[in-house]
């Protein structure tokens, strides 16, 4: 399990990072409670493949303007 979290990780800061541009906004998203993920961090939610996905839903929603 470490493992995939550790995989997820990293995917998840390459992607944030192609939604922020600001490594330092990126990075905030990340750690940050998300009230489109319950309140949430996303960076906990990645020890699992669907919770990775969940992660980048919301990622792909903020991208395409569908949720800000």
């Amino acid at each position: 399990m470490i493992a995939i979290a550790a995989v997820n990780t990293q995917r998840l800061e390459a992607q944030a990072l192609e939604v922020f541009p600001d490594n330092e906004k990126a990075a905030r998203w990340i750690r940050e409670p998300n009230p489109a993920l319950a309140n949430k961090r996303p960076i906990d939610m990645v020890e699992t493949e669907e919770g990775y996905q969940t992660v980048c839903d919301v990622l792909t929603r903020i991208e395409s303007g569908t949720y800000s």
